[in-house]
């Protein structure tokens, strides 16, 4: 082959998604380490050997199953998916595997589903309150009041930030399920970017030695703005979200440090590895993701819950902007942390529609009880008609029918 068989198999990939096609280069790396290692081969000849029956393809994934677990520290769940992407790569290169005969011959380790720690609000204002850094502290607010992935919300240019319809264009290149879509933002989220974009491009002194006049020289400079810049990205010069991300999120495990809530996860050690696991924190950034689906689902508006947060849901839910904006104003407050007036016009507002339903029940209470009596003389003069009747029937005398309806008249009173 012009190339390796781990190449070409990343090349085919890196046509669909070349986020997926890295992430399978480092599976096979491990992968090919262990041919190595093992065998004395590379991946090229493992395929080989086994097309020539010479190697049991099962028997090559269960002692790398092995090998990972004595020699790395991963999960369950990203053991099995090194061993899918694996077996992928085997049958890209017609290496026939057989889905039963995987089931009985390669036994996978039991995949354990860790309880996720959920957020409360007042979580939420309290780690936006720790933020140090504006640009953390925007990062933040927009991640709790979007549901954003941490990298898409990184992905943002200036331009594609609209302060006057509080909106973002979030471009399909950058999100997971490689689809625009349009990201609605708290009135306290779009004042919190607009502050960050401010203090970005103000005007700073700069201090630096000049060595052809042997001075210090202090300068005021104001950097050039440009509407392709990324907006939580520190020097432009090529920028990666990726990059960006690694910084915010050492930056905010530090922040969980200083308020105590950097707990750790339980991991039971694997006694197969000589390895060390470094265990994870329970809140991270993908936590805030959970709290604005949750959030929006306990409102009642589960559909447009997954709308929100840009998962795919359900091809016959659609909604018009119109609609849109209304069913976000309703949920508007509850991804507000720390704006305060702003909670306290829509508290007031909702205390005004309390009150105003509270006089429209006392009034239908009192209608009602106007119906009753109503009712109760209705019935009344229809029982003395009913007395009357019989006499009506016989043909009897005026006179007769009138002493009845005189009784009658009397009784009721």
């Amino acid at each position: 082959m012009e190339y390796g068989c781990i190449d070409t198999f990343l090349e085919t990939i890196s046509r669909m998604n070349a986020a997926s096609a890295k992430i399978y280069g480092q599976r096979l790396k491990n992968f090919n380490d262990f041919c190595l290692k093992q065998y004395n081969f590379d991946t090229d000849r493992i395929i080989n050997e086994i097309k020539l029956n010479r190697i049991d393809p099962y028997k090559v994934l269960n002692q790398f199953i092995d090998y990972l677990q004595y020699s790395h520290t991963l999960s369950p769940l990203t053991l099995n998916q090194q061993i899918i992407t694996t077996k992928n790569l085997f049958e890209y290169h017609d290496v026939n595997i057989s889905n039963a005969k995987l089931k009985f011959k390669v036994k996978f380790p039991r995949t354990v589903r860790r309880h996720k720690q959920a957020l409360s609000k007042d979580d939420v204002c309290n780690i936006i309150n720790s933020c140090s850094q504006i640009r953390l502290k925007t990062y933040v607010i927009l991640l709790a009041a979007t549901g954003m992935r941490a990298v898409e919300a990184l992905s943002v240019r200036i331009k594609d930030f609209d302060s006057k319809s509080r909106k973002i264009i979030l471009r399909g290149g950058f999100t997971k399920t490689r689809t625009e879509r349009i990201i609605w933002l708290t009135e306290e989220a779009s004042k919190q970017i607009e502050a960050l974009i401010e203090y970005k491009y103000r005007s700073r002194r700069v201090c630096y030695y000049n060595a052809r006049k042997h001075l210090a020289v202090n300068e005021y400079r104001t950097p050039a703005k440009n509407e392709n810049d990324l907006i939580f990205a520190v020097r432009q010069t090529k920028p990666n979200p990726k990059n960006i991300y690694n910084h915010l999120s050492a930056d905010f495990g530090k922040t969980l440090a200083r308020i105590d809530m950097n707990i750790k996860e339980e991991y039971v050690p694997n006694p197969n590895s000589r390895l060390i696991h470094k265990e994870r924190r329970r809140i991270t950034l993908h936590s805030f993701r959970r709290y604005v689906k949750s959030t929006i689902s306990d409102l009642g508006f589960g559909d447009f819950s997954e709308y929100f947060i840009g998962h795919k849901g359900s091809t016959y839910y659609t909604k018009t902007d119109k609609q849109i904006a209304e069913m976000f104003s309703k949920v508007e407050s509850h991804l507000t942390f720390l704006d305060f007036p702003a909670l306290e016009r829509k508290g007031a507002d909702t205390q005004a529609k309390v009150e105003i339903l509270e006089q429209e029940n006392q009034r239908l209470r009192q209608t009602e009880e106007s119906n009753k009596n109503t009712l109760a003389t209705l019935s009344d003069q229809v029982a003395v008609l009913m007395n009357v009747l019989p006499f009506m029937k016989s043909s009897k005398s005026l006179g007769a029918i009138r002493n009845v309806l005189k009784e009658g008249i009397e009784t009721n009173k």
